[in-house]
């Protein structure tokens, strides 16, 4: 997020994307291809699994490679998803 590097900015946006597949697990994250990308790299770095268990890494993992294998099928973008969040 700053500079092409990790930072502190990408600890705070990835923690709370961290949430989706807990509390949104029918969230279709295809529409947000760039989101799942980026929450994928997250979940891939070895702090990640450290800070919040193996168990759920892989559940964030498996989400965001399932969006990305659909190819931005999930519809309207960014304004679409929050809406179904927030319904």
């Amino acid at each position: 997020m700053v500079d092409g590097e990790f930072s502190v900015a990408d600890v705070a946006v990835g923690s709370y994307l961290n949430y989706v597949p807990i509390f949104f697990p029918d969230t279709d994250l295809s529409a947000t291809p760039n989101t799942a990308a980026y929450m994928l790299r997250c979940a891939e770095r070895p702090a990640y699994a450290a800070a919040f268990g193996q168990g759920h890494t892989d559940a964030v993992k498996s989400k965001a490679a399932a969006a990305l294998a659909r190819g931005g099928s999930g519809g309207g973008g960014p304004q679409d998803m929050l809406k179904k969040l927030f319904k």
